[in-house]
């Protein structure tokens, strides 16, 4: 039997609740906006649930706009418009050759590997309009979905509808949204010698705009979604784009991976000492693992640099960089 969208909430609070997710949240809200997006590792998902991952899997979307609406009641900010949700460590099975995607994969979760081959200039999308009810001067929210700016049918207070009254939009009490449209080309590895490389579009949004620039190799996981050739929307041919949820950029990886783990872990403790606060272990063992740094040897580098006295521990169990 389906599960209905109470249910699905339920389900993704126990999830934020077993794995801690619940307390990245709250860390987030109060970095916001600094930090706005919840990066879920997927092996967390795997083990969780089946049906978890199912849902994530076919029908991402629904899942997503379900589990930042628990995410914001968690954060419990009226100053927060959302939190993102994104994913790390997705299995081999999602990964898909550019050339390999299908119609019967539009609105699935899917990872594609490729080179960036065009980049657009960053621009702006409406993604919550407020409008004032000339008649009776109530503002209303809406959300806005599509390319066409969407007014509201009627206005709760004086009851009037759209044509009995007019809506004027209030540009300044709406909320914006960074986006950016990038090209990828499938990797030479991927093609024969008498092949011409696949290409698909992505769609960027807000923290995700300018991680990567023409001709890096990147790893995307988000929607296929599929939009209507031209203007008129009688045509049935469709084009084909992934909207991201998430970029891994393998050569940033390459490059982290090349500094020791224990330069990484002196920085995790600066840069969060530079923002006037002392982290516990569990707090650099989270932003380490995001990086790949396991918990043990987090731990075992801890106690290296308290002997090499380059860390020390103010307060009972939190630790500051000796400059």
């Amino acid at each position: 039997m389906p599960m209905n969208d109470e249910s699905i909430k339920s389900l993704v609070r126990d999830f934020f609740i077993k794995y801690e997710y619940n307390l990245m949240i709250v860390n987030i809200a109060n970095k916001y906006p600094d930090e706005r997006s919840l990066y879920i590792d997927f092996t967390h998902i795997r083990k969780f649930s089946d049906e978890l991952e199912k849902l994530v899997q076919k029908d991402p979307e629904r899942i997503i706009t379900l589990a930042e609406i628990v995410a914001k009641e968690i954060a419990n900010n009226e100053n927060i418009s959302k939190i993102n949700i994104r994913f790390k460590n997705i299995p081999d099975e999602f990964v898909k050759k550019i050339k390999e995607i299908r119609s019967k994969n539009i609105g699935e979760l899917i990872s594609v590997n490729g080179i960036v081959n065009k980049v657009t200039e960053v621009g702006t999308r409406l993604v919550m309009a407020s409008f004032m009810c000339t008649n009776c001067g109530a503002v209303i929210k809406k959300d806005q979905d599509s390319d066409i700016l969407e007014y509201p049918a009627y206005c709760p207070q004086c009851k009037k509808k759209k044509g009995e009254t007019k809506f004027k939009m209030l540009e300044k009490e709406s909320v914006y949204i960074d986006t950016q449209k990038i090209e990828i080309e499938e990797k030479s590895e991927n093609i024969e010698y008498d092949e011409q490389p696949s290409k698909i579009i992505v769609y960027l949004e807000d923290d995700l705009i300018g991680l990567t620039k023409q001709g890096k190799r990147v790893k995307v996981t988000g929607i296929l979604k599929a939009k209507q050739r031209g203007i008129k929307t009688q045509k049935t041919l469709v084009d084909r784009y992934i909207y991201a949820i998430s970029i891994e950029l393998p050569d940033k990886i390459e490059s982290q991976n090349e500094r020791s783990s224990y330069e990484i872990i002196l920085d995790i403790i600066k840069q969060i000492n530079n923002n006037g606060r002392y982290p516990d272990i569990n707090e650099i063992i989270k932003d380490a693992e995001a990086i790949g740094i396991d918990e043990k040897t987090v731990r075992r580098i801890i106690e290296t640099l308290k002997k090499d006295n380059y860390i020390y521990m103010p307060f009972s169990g939190k630790y500051k960089l000796i400059e």
